[in-house]
């Protein structure tokens, strides 16, 4: 399910196809949150109900090489290894 806010809020709209919530893609960059709209835009999210098959995965991105690593050692013993990387500029 997709979500244009926090899915706990009451305010939020929730579709199961991406293209059938709006989302505000200018505000998914920002790093300031002050602005309430750039806060609960922001805050979207894509929930998924019970189970998602760890193949379905197909890269991890890390905001810090120590973060990547950690990451890197924990896969070693995975069948399934996707693409894992660094980009400070993530927020999660």
């Amino acid at each position: 399910m997709f979500t244009d806010s926090n899915a706990a809020t009451a305010y939020h709209n929730a579709a199961w196809t991406l293209g059938s919530v709006s989302l505000d893609w200018n505000a998914l960059p920002e790093t300031d949150w002050r602005d309430p709209a750039v806060k609960r835009a922001r805050q979207a999210e894509f929930l998924v109900p019970k189970f998602a098959a760890w193949s379905a995965v197909e890269r991890i991105v890390c905001r810090t090489d120590t973060a990547m690593n950690k990451v890197l050692a924990a896969l070693q013993i995975a069948n399934h290894r996707p693409i894992v990387d660094v980009d400070p500029r993530w927020y999660y």
